[in-house]
């Protein structure tokens, strides 16, 4: 044995080597990472407060994004509905200049109709509008496309809207009627459930089911029946009564008459004929004919114009031709044809569709652990509905036809009424149809400002204390980077000192020191 060194003395020094090494690694994960630690038991007194903060700091993170994105929403919404009140405003200007110029000619109409078209078919675009993947105006059903209004063209509009047997429905209700019946409501349901009339007394065609099914179904509903012998088609309810068993029909067909003197016949001209003209007019049901006394005295009234019948007992009212021959002219009827009995009735469908395919669910937007809203606006707002309830009403019925815009005039005041109120919150005078419900788009557009206002005031101070919680994050966890590099320097220093020194004291041997 010749080193002066031993064995002990020898592995404490390279434990202290060792443990300066370590602390060494220690320092540059810290001036690498500007972490004090990498894990949290190394800040053990300070962990439980850092852990709070950090959650605190990432719900609130949270709470920024989805506002941002229910924000995105909103704004898209908001520009949408500002777009479908602009469209629907310029329509109003042109209805208002059409008022004014009282001009019923069938271009004037046919351009009039032509617009109103347009705008509903703009209308439906904007109420279908979608923002980050799904629809605004659908409720819950966000992938379901809200509004459906079934355009393709206004020849197709006024062939299911003829204006006079089938009306666009002018209340809320009857507008969004949506139902399908196949069967009674007994407790073993039968098929075979219906009874059609042709007449059921003063001149009204009347379906009849052996339960109450029809109790729900509102008067001006639009509904088709399918599944029928001879009664498939489309129809207007008139009423409902019996306790929801009935259901009137608006019906057109003459009731007989003969040899009415006192008669008249206005044409689509507004020419009276009276009985200097005409001698008598007869009505025939069966035929639906109503012939003059005065062979050839109908002539020039034509296939398709509507005319107006005056002066008789039973069969005032305005009518179109389907045929006319000059002395007796055949009329458009609209009428059941009779078909089952008690004991004896038969199966069929009722069904009537809304325009609007999504659901009724109110959504609710929480900004902040303490505060919410809730968004429910979709595209059967009243707001909305009004004014495709009024623009569709304006769009029925061909030129020249009992249910032409030309032969009920009164339809343009109505319709701007009923926009008005869609429109605006402040609305004087009677609504057209009945009561409506208070929604607006000017009251949509200040719910969705305020909306995004309460947004946008709870990100800023979302954001403040953001900001607040990562500096104390910081302040907890990062190093003091000059302090750390100190120190670094220091062990950096030490250990190669001890290495120095380790490699010197292993170099010393006795034989140094002893004579030979």
């Amino acid at each position: 044995m010749s080193r002066i060194a031993d064995l002990a003395a020898s592995n404490a020094l390279i434990g202290y080597i060792l443990n300066t090494q370590s602390r060494l690694h220690d320092l540059e994960t810290q001036v690498s990472t500007e972490k004090k630690s990498q894990t949290y038991s190394g800040i053990a007194n300070e962990s439980q407060h850092l852990i709070n903060i950090e959650n605190t700091n990432d719900l609130l993170a949270q709470y920024v994004r989805n506002n941002e994105i229910m924000d995105l929403r909103l704004e898209v919404a908001e520009a949408s509905i500002t777009g479908l009140e602009k469209t629907v405003k310029d329509f109003q200007d042109v209805l208002l200049t059409f008022k004014q110029a009282d001009d019923f000619s069938e271009q004037s109409v046919k351009d009039i109709q032509d617009w109103a078209f347009q705008t509903l078919k703009t209308v439906e675009s904007y109420l279908n509008t979608e923002a980050d993947g799904r629809f605004l105006l659908s409720g819950a059903r966000v992938t379901t496309q809200p509004a459906d209004l079934g355009l393709t063209t206004l020849a197709a509009f006024q062939t299911e809207y003829d204006g006079a047997t089938v009306t666009f429905p002018t209340t809320r209700d009857a507008h969004l009627s949506d139902f399908s019946i196949s069967q009674d409501g007994a407790a073993t349901p039968l098929t075979d459930w219906l009874i059609f009339e042709r007449d059921a007394g003063a001149g009204v065609s009347r379906i009849t089911a052996t339960t109450g099914q029809f109790a729900n179904i509102d008067a001006g509903a639009k509904f088709t029946v399918s599944g029928t012998a001879s009664n498939d088609g489309t129809y207007t309810v008139q009423s409902v009564g019996g306790g929801g068993t009935t259901m009137d029909l608006v019906t057109e067909m003459l009731t007989d008459e003969a040899n009415e003197a006192a008669a008249t016949l206005t044409k689509i001209d507004g020419t009276v004929l009276n009985s200097v003209e005409l001698t008598d007019l007869s009505f025939v049901r069966a035929t639906d004919t109503i012939t003059a006394g005065t062979v050839g005295s109908l002539a020039g009234i034509g296939v398709g114009e509507a005319f107006t019948i005056g002066g008789t007992t039973s069969n005032n009212g305005t009518y179109t031709v389907v045929s006319n021959d000059g002395t007796n002219i055949v009329v458009k009827p609209k009428y059941l044809t009779d078909e089952g009995g008690v004991g004896t009735e038969v199966d069929g469908t009722l069904t009537a569709t809304s325009y609007y395919k999504g659901d009724k669910t109110t959504i609710s937007h929480r900004v902040d652990d303490d505060r919410s809203f809730s968004y429910d606006l979709t595209a059967i707002d009243p707001a909305f509905e009004k004014v495709i309830r009024a623009i569709s009403i304006l769009a029925q019925g061909d030129f020249g036809t009992e249910g032409g815009l030309d032969q009920n005039t009164t339809r343009v005041n109505d319709v701007m009424a009923l926009l008005d109120i869609g429109l605006t919150a402040t609305v004087s005078g009677t609504p057209p149809y009945g009561t409506e419900l208070t929604s607006n788009v000017e009251q949509i557009q200040r719910d969705l400002a305020f909306d995004r206002v309460l947004i946008n005031q709870m990100n800023d101070s979302h954001k403040q204390l953001i900001g607040f919680f990562e500096a104390e994050i910081a302040d907890t966890e990062n190093i003091d980077r000059l302090e750390a590099v100190s120190r670094l320097l220091d062990d950096s220093q030490a250990l190669e000192a001890s290495y120095q020194a380790l490699a010197r004291i292993r170099s010393l041997s006795l034989h140094n020191f002893l004579p030979i």
